[in-house]
């Protein structure tokens, strides 16, 4: 709980756990910056920030090695900007005896209060409580550099007690350059009036994966050598995929330019430029 808080320029390696917390509780003041940090080799995650904040700014870090997540949102945060981090070796964690893998070792997947969780440079976005209005809104995650991730690039999810929702609502993600990640680029899930625009994702297994998600915008995007360059989908009968749009997107050398699974409705895809060399 805290406002008016500034930390920067510190370095911080070889954390077993979380390397930073950033706590709410200002609510409306808020006024947290985190600023050219340097943080190597932690556990769980670079940052977490949690717990109802409000205008926090994260910017110009740089996360290595990190074990989970790079930058963690978690329950909660409103107009938080994510911008200018390089976030780089996500999903391993060394300690002194060897190189852990993180999805084995904590079997995130499998975590017990949250649903869709992955390994990922940004992640934990859209959780906080679907009929509290804390749930996460009005973020911007921009110009991020993050590569080599064994889980996704940036990744929503939700919490089981807000099964029943879309808890992401009204975020913007763009230019961000994502490359050498092992699941999604970007993956969007229980969310809507999600802006993606301007990103340039390169060697993913899947640029842009949307399931259970409504009103989300994909547009100006590059996306290069990826096995899929869109996924839509939703395992949920109950929360279709629908009413998302994906247009003016580059999709080079892309195996798949568009899928389209199960429970998706009313979805436009229109102008996107297919290149094969």
């Amino acid at each position: 709980m805290g406002e008016n808080i500034r930390i920067e320029n510190c370095v911080i390696r070889d954390i077993p756990a979380d390397a930073m917390f950033v706590g709410g509780g200002a609510q409306e003041k808020g006024n947290i910056r985190v600023r050219g940090c340097l943080v190597e080799n932690a556990g769980h995650r670079g940052i977490h920030i949690g717990n109802d904040p409000r205008n926090v700014i994260v910017c110009d870090n740089h996360f290595n090695r990190i074990g989970g997540i790079g930058v963690y949102l978690c329950h909660g945060c409103q107009r938080v900007v994510i911008s200018g981090n390089i976030i780089d070796g996500i999903g391993k964690y060394v300690t002194n005896k060897d190189t852990v893998d993180f999805i084995t070792a904590q079997g995130l997947q499998g975590n017990d209060y949250l649903i869709k969780t992955q390994v990922a440079g940004i992640g934990g976005l859209g959780g906080g409580g679907v009929e509290k209005p804390e749930h996460d809104k009005y973020d911007v995650i921009s110009d991020n550099i993050i590569y080599n991730s064994t889980g996704s690039g940036i990744s929503f999810l939700k919490w089981f007690q807000e099964a029943g929702g879309r808890p992401g609502e009204n975020m913007v993600i763009t230019g961000n350059n994502l490359y050498n990640i092992q699941k999604s680029a970007v993956f969007i899930f229980a969310a809507q009036a999600i802006h993606v625009s301007d990103n340039i994702m390169t060697d993913c297994i899947t640029g842009i994966d949307c399931s259970e998600s409504l009103y989300c915008f994909f547009t100006g995007n590059t996306l290069r050598n990826c096995q899929t360059a869109f996924h839509f989908h939703s395992t949920d009968e109950n929360f279709a995929t629908m009413k998302n749009v994906s247009s003016n997107n580059m999709l080079i050398n892309c195996k798949v330019s568009e899928l389209i699974g199960k429970g998706v409705r009313e979805h436009t895809s229109v102008n996107n430029h297919i290149v094969n060399d």
